[in-house]
């Protein structure tokens, strides 16, 4: 288990604080700076949710880790996106005939 003392350097919590704000406002889930698990339920909906500002705010907190838990932290989402982009469903066009319908 990574420890997270380097989220208490001020540029750090702020970058922390800016991420968690923005899944407030943007998927509307409060998360807890207190939480021991908090870096890593940013990074779970980072990488779940297709949000550019939030994924660049969570690798902008990422910056601030050390090297071995940052590259954890960026795999975590780019592991995920990969898995979005296989999983996403292509957009299909069906036309209803009038006929086909019941009345």
């Amino acid at each position: 288990m990574n420890s997270n003392a380097w989220l208490m350097r001020r540029d750090a919590f702020y970058a922390a604080k800016v991420c968690s704000k923005l899944i407030e406002e943007k998927l509307g889930l409060k998360l807890s700076l207190a939480h021991p698990a908090f870096v890593s339920m940013l990074g779970d909906y980072a990488g779940l949710y297709d949000c550019e500002e939030i994924t660049e705010a969570y690798r902008h907190l990422a910056s601030f880790a050390p090297a071995t838990q940052a590259n954890i932290m960026l795999e975590k989402i780019e592991d995920r996106q990969i898995q979005k982009r296989h999983v996403s469903p292509r957009r299909v066009s069906v036309q209803i005939k009038p006929e086909q319908i019941d009345a």
